[in-house]
């Protein structure tokens, strides 16, 4: 199979017409999709793209591709990757791999406000702060869940297009199940005593880490304080998390001091 890019094809559209091509063999296809997940960890740590380094990354994580399978001249996989890299670098030069925090917030002057209105203004603006956090929050456990357990390309192109919604339609996810039948410890947790609160924090923390993720191996985990609320926070190289949030935190220490009384 040989596939050229055009003037004007994006390598994501480059990836899926390799991907949907009737003679593609499933070494190419695993190839194109090992190279993509190693170009998408560099993209997102802001590192150097280049042959080498995504294959070093691939086979690091993901268990390749190795670098004859992308630079080698007749390497089928090789198109692709060289338009990423482009792409990439293009990124790079426009500065918009590391995209600058906007600063056109409005600051009102409250100092000439009566006192009623004074304090509906601050009250306004501690409610969008707080907006901001929880949505900043639900988009990085977005992408934690899709890391932990990602949709292969091919599939869901392989699928088509979903009527209802006009895009791709989503692959079930098979790679997390667990038989309880294996375990039976599971059945017997799920009659237990323990609250939902305390079962949904240790599911963060055991997904929190991941010696397979590079941006993921480590995490710093610190208390803070917004207004009156108390979270447990966890950051990592590529966001915050909330581990423990203000409604989880009673009824897990309530849980723990009946726990020590028995």
């Amino acid at each position: 199979m040989s596939v050229l890019p055009t003037l004007s094809q994006t390598a994501s559209e480059l990836l899926h017409q390799m991907l949907a091509a009737k003679d593609a063999s499933p070494k190419l296809k695993s190839t194109l999709e090992k190279a993509r997940k190693a170009c998408d960890v560099i993209e997102q740590a802001g590192g150097k793209m280049n042959f080498r380094t995504i294959a070093k990354i691939g086979t690091d994580n993901f268990g390749g591709p190795s670098y004859s399978t992308i630079a080698n001249t007749d390497a089928k996989a090789k198109p692709y990757v060289d338009l990423r890299i482009a792409e990439y670098a293009q990124k790079q030069k426009k500065g918009v791999s590391q995209p600058k925090k906007s600063t056109s917030k409005r600051i009102i002057d409250t100092s000439t406000l009566d006192p009623v209105t004074s304090r509906m203004v601050h009250d306004l603006q501690q409610r969008n702060q707080m907006l901001e956090e929880m949505l900043k929050d639900l988009k990085d456990r977005a992408l934690m869940e899709t890391r932990k357990s990602p949709h292969r390309t091919a599939e869901a192109i392989a699928l088509g297009v979903d009527p209802a919604t006009g895009s791709l339609a989503i692959p079930e996810r098979k790679e997390n199940e667990v038989n309880e039948q294996d375990h039976p410890a599971l059945l017997e947790s799920s009659t237990s005593s323990c609250p939902t609160e305390v079962v949904e924090v240790v599911r963060r923390l055991l997904t929190l880490v991941d010696p397979d993720d590079p941006l993921k191996n480590t995490a710093q985990l610190s208390w803070t304080k917004h207004r009156d609320y108390t979270y447990l926070l966890a950051d990592q190289d590529f966001g915050k998390q909330t581990l423990i949030s203000p409604r989880e935190l009673p009824v897990i220490a309530k849980w723990l001091e009946g726990n020590n009384n028995d």
